[in-house]
C-alpha cells in the first residue's frame, strides 16, 4: 500500500508540472547522452547475487520545469529511458555457468530503465549566457531485462524476466548555455528490487524443463551524461 502511494504521488507531481508547461514561466527540454552503470549494477563479479555486469549504454530523455519564484527555485518533472548491455567479461562467465557450446547462437539480455522522477530545481544566472543548473527528487523505475537465449542444434535454453518496479531518488546539475543548451551530469540510485525469472529448457520442440527463481536484491544505479535543448 504505502508503494502504490507513493508511485501515486510521483505521478501527480509529474503531471502537475507537466500541465504547467502553458504558463510562460515553465520550459521543456530533451536530452540524450551516455548511461553508466553504478556500483554493483555495473560489477561484473559473476560470484556476487547483487551484481549485473551491466555495461555502458545511452539514455534519452525529457524534462518540464516550472519556476516558482524570480530567485531561481522550481519544481521539475522527468521522464528518461536508459539502455545497457552486458560486458564481455560477464558475458564468458554466463557462457560457462550455463556451459553453452561456443557454436551455439546466443541472444544476450539488455536492461531496459524507465526512470520517472519529480522534485526541486534550482537556476542560478551566472551572467547572461550561462546559469548553473541542479535539481533533486524522488523517482519510481520500471526496469525490463530482456530473454536470455541460447540455441543449439534442435536445443534451446530461455530465461525470461518480470518487469521489475522500483523506488529511489535522482540528483544532478549542470549548465545552462544561451538559455537554450544543458549539459548535465545526474546520479540516479533506483533502489535493489528482486529478479523473478522463468526458465525453460526446448528440446526437439518440447519443453523439457521449467522453473522460477528469484534474484534477491539486484541493485540498479546509473550515472547519466547528457547534452540537451530546451524550449
Amino acid at each position: 500500500m504505502k508503494n502504490n502511494n507513493l508511485i501515486k504521488t510521483i505521478f501527480f507531481t509529474f503531471l502537475l508540472i507537466i500541465s504547467a508547461n502553458v504558463f510562460s514561466q515553465s520550459t521543456f527540454s530533451f536530452h540524450f547522452g551516455g548511461a553508466f552503470p553504478m556500483g554493483n549494477f555495473g560489477s561484473d563479479d559473476f560470484d556476487s547475487k547483487h551484481t549485473s555486469g551491466a555495461g555502458t549504454g545511452f539514455n534519452v530523455g525529457m524534462q518540464f520545469n516550472y519556476q516558482l519564484n524570480e530567485n531561481g527555485l522550481g519544481l521539475f518533472g522527468e521522464a528518461n529511458f536508459n539502455y545497457n548491455g552486458l560486458q564481455s567479461d560477464y558475458k564468458d562467465d554466463l557462457d560457462n555457468y550455463f556451459d553453452i557450446p561456443s557454436s551455439a547462437d546466443i541472444t544476450y539480455y539488455k536492461f531496459l530503465n524507465f526512470p520517472i522522477s519529480a522534485g526541486l530545481s534550482y537556476t542560478f544566472a551566472a551572467n547572461d549566457k550561462v546559469s548553473l543548473l541542479c535539481n533533486a527528487g524522488l523517482a519510481v523505475n520500471f526496469c525490463k531485462t530482456t530473454d536470455f537465449v541460447a540455441e543449439y542444434n534442435d536445443n534451446k535454453g530461455k530465461i525470461s524476466a518480470d518487469m521489475m518496479t522500483s523506488f529511489g531518488f535522482k540528483i544532478g546539475g549542470g549548465v545552462l548555455l544561451n538559455n537554450k543548451v544543458t549539459i548535465e551530469v545526474n546520479y540516479f540510485g533506483l533502489g535493489s528490487p528482486d529478479l523473478k525469472t522463468t526458465i525453460k529448457f526446448i528440446e526437439d520442440g518440447e519443453v523439457t524443463y521449467k522453473d522460477k527463481e528469484t534474484y534477491k536484491s539486484k541493485d540498479i544505479a546509473i550515472l547519466n551524461l547528457t547534452v540537451g535543448f530546451r524550449f
